[in-house]
Formats: structure tokens, C-alpha cells, sequence
């Protein structure tokens, strides 16, 4: 399984502000494209953003069962964090950042900038793991 190109592209839609756009990428997926990984935790964060936290929920489970023992699963994690973060499951948000950081994604600059990770940028606990892979980072 490789990261799913779809789910990416639609991500960076909705980091240009063209999250409409987004949706319509997810929409239009093929079977093989949700069958990748990283396709299901991207649409877990389309969900929240729009206020569907059952599907969310879903979308978060299955990336799971597809993810879950992969090398790479820490970018899933990734996803799933900004998902948490969007639905304002704040403790839940910081957990899977530091996971992800501690299973090889300790990329300082990605979660500082990430606009899905709004909600929790300001959090004490976030700030110091932000402190602690800002040094880890070479900061």
C-alpha cells in the first residue's frame, strides 16, 4: 500500500483554501484509491471540517485497518491528529502528534505551520512537544 495521491491532492486543496474542491476530489475516488493508505484518515479530516463526526469516526476506523502495520503509518496518524484536532478532541489531537513524532514523523515545521492543527496550537502540552522537536528538529 502506498499513500493514497488522491487523498493527498485534496488535502492540498483544502490547504489552498479550496476545500469545496477537495471534497469533489474525495468524492470522485476510485475503489483503488480507497484502498491506499492515507485516503481514509484525509477524508476523516473533510468529515470534521464539516461537522460529520460519525463519518469521521468511520473514515478514522477503517484508515486503521488499512494503516495500521504499515512503515509509514505515522503519516496516517498525522491525519487522523488534524481529524481529532478539527473535532476539538484536544488531548486526543496532542497524543497522535507525539505518537507520529515518536514513530519517525518528528517534523517540527509541518505541525507548527499545519492549519488543521489550529484548535491546539496554543495547548501548553502541544507547545512544549512543538519545544521538544523544535531542539529535536535542529532548531
Amino acid at each position: 500500500h502506498g499513500s493514497s495521491s488522491t487523498a493527498i491532492r485534496a488535502l492540498n486543496l483544502h490547504y489552498l483554501g479550496r476545500t469545496d474542491e477537495g471534497r469533489s476530489v474525495l468524492r470522485g475516488a476510485s475503489a483503488e484509491d480507497r484502498a491506499e493508505s492515507d485516503f481514509h484518515s484525509v477524508e476523516a479530516i473533510f468529515f470534521a471540517l464539516g461537522g460529520d463526526k460519525e463519518s469521521a469516526e468511520a473514515s478514522i476506523a477503517r484508515e486503521i485497518e488499512i494503516s495500521e502495520n504499515l512503515g509509514h503509518y505515522h503519516h496516517a496518524v498525522c491525519y487522523i491528529a488534524s481529524a481529532r484536532a478539527i473535532m476539538r478532541e484536544t488531548d486526543a489531537a496532542i497524543d497522535l502528534v507525539a505518537a507520529a513524532s515518536d514513530d519517525g514523523f518528528p517534523c517540527y515545521p509541518w505541525f507548527r505551520r499545519d492549519p488543521c492543527l489550529e484548535s491546539i496550537q496554543s495547548h501548553p502540552r502541544f507547545t512544549a512537544l512543538m519545544n521538544e522537536l523544535e531542539q529535536r528538529w535542529g532548531g
